[in-house]
């Protein structure tokens, strides 16, 4: 465990939303990094059930989609679709990891 928490602090020194690897969209950029989405995980520790840790993932994914739907809709854009959403949850996740260490 401690290998891949190493591995992921080093990654969040040097990942942002422009890195080449993610490539999320500019329009999607304007509510980064995404604060809202970072709570709902930040909260993943307090709750015992796997089915609670995956209600909290969840919420976290619905977060970041109501965001990016938001976002889309104001550049007049269709719904985001999992190329849209799968960058921004890998950095939420890589960021929530490194600050809450």
């Amino acid at each position: 465990m401690q290998v891949l928490h190493e591995h992921i602090a080093k990654l969040a020194q040097v990942i942002t939303p422009r890195h080449k690897d993610l490539r999320i969209p500019k329009i999607y950029r304007y509510e980064c990094p995404w604060p809202s989405a970072q709570a709902e995980l930040i909260s993943i520790s307090a709750y015992k059930t796997p089915r609670d840790k995956v209600a909290c993932v969840i919420r976290c994914a619905t977060t970041i989609m109501n965001l990016l739907s938001l976002a889309a809709a104001a550049a007049e854009r269709g719904v985001p679709a999992a190329d849209d959403f799968m960058p921004v949850f890998v950095f939420v996740i890589i960021k929530v990891n490194f600050n809450f260490s």
